[in-house]
């Protein structure tokens, strides 16, 4: 994503549902082996999430896919108090094994609950 210096604070985001028809996005049915949805679907870390709750969804709570594996920096405090509960997947998703930012982003404060698979699931 080219998104740069965005300010998402203080929302909240519940029952997100899947597509069920294509619309050429990455999350159209048939597109990917697993049809997914997201409450929020972050393609650039280089904005600000903070105080963000992210309930009920069909599948994830929040999926991060950061398609530039090296500049893409979660800066500090960028990704803050964001809640995720009762998704029926995960509560947050990090997509395209290998983004290795030059330098390691800390995610603040974090609380995930009452979802049905897993709370974190990083691909490394």
């Amino acid at each position: 994503g080219s998104e740069r210096n965005n300010k998402f604070l203080n929302n909240l985001v519940s029952r997100t549902r899947k597509l069920y028809k294509s619309n050429g996005q990455s999350d159209s049915p048939g597109f990917m082996e697993k049809h997914i949805a997201a409450s929020f679907w972050v393609r650039s870390a280089m904005n600000e999430w903070a105080g963000n709750v992210a309930a009920g969804s069909e599948s994830q709570g929040y999926w991060l896919e950061m398609s530039d594996k090296k500049s893409n920096q979660l800066f500090e405090m960028a990704f803050r108090d964001n809640v995720a509960h009762s998704n029926k997947e995960q509560a947050l998703t990090t997509y395209r094994p290998g983004w290795t930012p030059e330098e390691g982003g800390i995610i603040h404060g974090f609380k995930a609950y009452k979802n049905n698979f897993d709370g974190l699931k990083f691909h490394a």
